[in-house]
């Protein structure tokens, strides 16, 4: 009976759990990363001809869409991450929205380019457009005062332009079917953007970890390697480790580098999760703080290099990693210290 409960824990229960939490976390994402109720759709290549170019004083970024719903209310442009300045030398900037024939700019808004260190994904926000579905509508951004050191410039982060609207919740709750189709906006559609979709395999890590350790298919696949690949594992004499915790340790540090040099998403939760799992296959490896710290130095590293070459966006991001793998090593010495003061006592 107790070996029944115990298969059923470690081939049910825990991969549930382990699931839930995936789900759960990747949902609550996106239900954060956007208002409950607004619903975006983006808008590729509108705006391809601005990416990298430094907006500069009295220039404009013009462009046009067809919006996807009715309710428009924000039009959201992405700009590239840099450093910031005080906020007497920022830019001057001026957002214009009109349906597309009309004579007169339907909204006309001012905005400080520093906006863009807390919110690069930046939302220009107008009163809203009930009947809106359909129809093409212009805006264009102007810059007021830009130079080459206030200047903004569009990221080349996907995507670069949305449209949002909102959700008429009380319509949801009383047609099963706008509340489907809502789903499948909010939801399904939000897996368009690449943030989202790295999150979402960041938090199912946990999940293919635990099932290829107990299954030991990882293991069963890297055996069959021709053994001169095994040298990487001689070295950091790792052989007679857990393939499947040493493979997952490399897909961390994968999704580290892609996180610090192309997605640069803006998501708390992501160092949580990286830094549980790397605890745990660390653990399972039996390797101490040593390698986490070297992990820690090359990313303080590449924090110097990127900033000295004027890559901001990479310098942060790798601070914020550096950061993080230095609370960590410090905590496996404080584990390791318990571990220690108890066997001391035993």
């Amino acid at each position: 009976m107790m070996k029944k409960n115990n298969k059923l824990i470690r081939f049910f229960a825990i991969p549930l759990a382990l699931a839930v939490l995936w789900l759960g976390l990747t949902f609550f994402y996106i239900s954060t990363f956007e208002s409950f109720s607004i619903v975006p759709f983006n808008h590729p290549e509108v705006l391809d001809n601005y990416i990298k170019k430094p907006l500069l004083e009295n220039q404009k970024i013009t462009g046009e869409f067809v919006a996807s719903e009715n309710n428009l209310g924000i039009v959201a442009m992405r700009f590239q991450l840099r450093s910031r300045i005080p906020f007497a030398q920022e830019d001057n900037l001026v957002f214009r929205l009109k349906e597309k024939g009309d004579k007169d700019w339907y909204y006309t808004g001012e905005y400080k380019s520093g906006l863009t260190y807390d919110v690069p994904f930046l939302p220009f926000g107008f009163p809203i457009i009930a009947e809106s579905r359909g129809k093409v509508y212009q805006f264009e951004l102007e810059s007021l005062k830009g130079n080459p050191k206030n200047a903004l410039i569009l990221s080349r982060q996907y995507p670069q332009l949305q449209s949002k609207y909102v959700a008429d919740l009380g319509v949801i709750k009383a047609d099963p079917i706008e509340a489907i189709e809502y789903f499948r906006q909010k939801y399904i559609g939000s897996f368009d953007n690449p943030s989202v979709v790295f999150s979402a395999v960041v938090y199912a890590l946990p999940l293919l970890f635990y099932l290829a350790f107990i299954s030991g298919l990882i293991d069963k696949l890297i055996k069959r390697f021709p053994q001169q690949f095994r040298w990487i594992e001689e070295r950091f004499k790792l052989l007679k480790s857990n393939d499947s915790a040493l493979f997952f340790l490399s897909i961390l540090l994968v999704f580290i580098v892609l996180d610090i040099f192309l997605i640069q998403i803006l998501n708390d939760s992501i160092y949580i999760v990286v830094v549980v799992m790397w605890l745990i296959i660390c653990s399972v490896l039996k390797e101490k703080e040593r390698l986490t710290f070297v992990v820690g130095l090359s990313l303080l590293a590449t924090t110097v290099i990127s900033n000295t070459s004027g890559h901001e966006a990479i310098a942060e991001k790798s601070a914020a990693w550096a950061f993080m793998f230095f609370v960590t090593g410090t905590v496996q010495i404080m584990i390791e210290l318990r571990k220690d003061m108890k066997s001391s006592k035993s």
